[in-house]
């Protein structure tokens, strides 16, 4: 189960790097064609909503995950929690609980199929 957890760590990371973020195919090898997101700020996200947004997203800021935790739900999928934290336009830390549902595919290969964001008081 460490190993689980340390690659779905890494694909959550790597989905706060401007690189990963603003490369389509790297999206959509990662992100289920069912995918649906609800955003911290409330808003309902499908899988062409979080592409499209991702690849023309201009602002970057250093993303921090805190306390990663994944359970397995089942042979097939597994959750992700954790506490994330990035500099607002405000300069303020916004800090977000966070919640992924990742999927087993049939080759083998982990893809997130929902996504929560929820604004949280700061530590």
């Amino acid at each position: 189960m460490e190993d689980l957890k340390h690659h779905i760590l890494a694909l959550e990371t790597a989905l706060t790097a401007p690189d990963t973020r603003r490369s389509s195919a790297w999206l959509k090898s990662v992100l289920a064609p069912d995918f649906r997101e609800f955003g911290r700020s409330g808003r309902v996200y499908d899988f062409a909503d979080v592409v499209d947004a991702l690849v023309s997203e201009t602002a970057s800021s250093d993303v921090s995950i805190q306390d990663f935790e994944v359970a397995r739900v089942s042979d097939m999928i597994v959750l992700a929690t954790y506490r994330s934290s990035r500099k607002g336009g405000d300069g303020d830390p916004r800090v977000s609980l966070r919640s992924s549902l990742w999927r087993r595919e049939e080759d083998g290969s982990w893809r997130m199929i929902f996504h929560q964001g929820t604004p949280a008081q700061t530590p």
